[in-house]
């Protein structure tokens, strides 16, 4: 498509001028472990959760269809927005592609809605975000869900309760609603970044878990440059490795977040828990 063809395009462009290479190393390491209250630990979380609103990006994938299994790589653009309900409607665009394959998948989301194109088959999976497990296709699974998750930290603010555990390296902040664990958080305490993270379906049954690790200052915002997303029940994971990054972009366009369904794919509408193969 001529408009992904422009998107492409100008994410390269403007990546290659991002400053943010991979890191040396984890500066973090050489820093003191410090204390911090509930209060102060949900005012961090809650700051660096306001603090991106955007990121783009070039990247690597790594798909795991299991955990242990041989991961299946490739090269990727990304721009995201991040989904906050008072401001800019949320959207994400990934496009994975090898030397000899122009293109692999192109995942767009309005937040709402997933589209996956697959030119491959020729044909656009598409459905609602909210339903995890919908978009598993050849044994690669792509949750925009998760993938918001993962890039965008969500406030704790919201949290009916919390529950904080200390331990020697971390803080566990466990964020109750509808008086079940909803989610747990993973604080260092070296910067206070949110290193793990967890969200449990209403059975109290972990769904899903976020690493993140490498965080650089990008932009003045600490950053992981590189997230992995599993799925606890199927052990399959997806891996981000940032190679050049950019956080808060001032050229994120709407258009990017609109999918054109190529002439002549199939349309596979998937949902309800149940997969696109």
């Amino acid at each position: 498509m001529r408009f992904e063809s422009c998107v492409v395009a100008a994410l390269l462009a403007s990546a290659a001028g991002c400053a943010h290479g991979p890191a040396a190393g984890d500066a973090a390491a050489a820093l003191p472990i410090l204390a911090a209250t509930r209060e102060e630990l949900v005012r961090r979380v809650d700051a660096d959760a306001a603090a991106v609103a955007s990121v783009k990006g070039t990247l690597a994938v790594a798909f795991a269809e299991r955990a242990g299994g041989d991961p299946r790589s490739c090269s990727a653009v990304l721009v995201a927005r991040a989904p906050r309900p008072a401001e800019e409607a949320a959207g994400l665009y990934l496009k994975g592609y090898r030397a000899l394959v122009p293109t692999l998948f192109t995942l767009v989301s309005d937040g709402r809605t997933f589209w996956l194109h697959v030119p491959r088959d020729n044909v656009v999976y598409t459905g609602p975000v909210a339903s995890r497990g919908a978009a598993a296709v050849r044994g690669v699974r792509l949750e925009a869900g998760d993938l918001f998750r993962a890039l965008f930290l969500q406030p704790l603010g919201g949290a009916e309760a919390l529950e904080v555990a200390e331990e020697p390296s971390a803080y566990v902040v466990s964020a109750r609603r509808a008086g079940r664990v909803a989610r747990r958080l993973w604080i260092e305490r070296r910067r206070f970044t949110v290193e793990r993270e967890a969200y449990y379906d209403a059975e109290g049954r972990e769904e899903v878990s976020i690493d993140r690790e490498r965080f650089v200052d990008a932009g003045g915002h600490l950053y992981p440059e590189r997230l992995r997303v599993r799925d606890a029940v199927t052990g399959a994971s997806v891996t981000l490795r940032f190679e050049k990054l950019a956080v808060n972009p001032t050229d994120v366009r709407a258009e990017a977040f609109r999918p054109r369904t190529p002439a002549g794919a199939r349309v596979v509408a998937v949902g309800g828990g149940g997969n696109a193969t």
